[in-house]
């Protein structure tokens, strides 16, 4: 997907988090969040891919963080650069 596509579906992404380990261009997660999702989580572009015990940590942690009803702002803070991992 590229940024150009995603702004024809804006209502698609309302409201929405975006989660994937791969890192996303700058371009499509201006344009996601253009689009109304409420945060990017993505593996920041240049960055090694992270071992698999380290991306089911970090992932665990993030939903840990969500399930028990922690903020989008404070999820990130928890998880800030954890794995190469960034949440825009």
């Amino acid at each position: 997907m590229v940024s150009h596509q995603v702004a024809g579906m804006t209502g698609a992404w309302e409201g929405q988090l975006v989660v994937t380990p791969a890192p996303l261009a700058p371009e499509l997660v201006a344009a996601l969040l253009a689009a109304g999702a409420r945060a990017v989580v993505s593996r920041r572009a240049g960055t090694p891919s992270p071992s698999s015990a380290d991306a089911v940590a970090f992932f665990a942690a993030l939903y840990d963080q969500l399930l028990g009803g922690r903020t989008i702002l404070q999820v990130r803070a928890a998880t800030a650069g954890r794995s190469g991992m960034d949440m825009f």
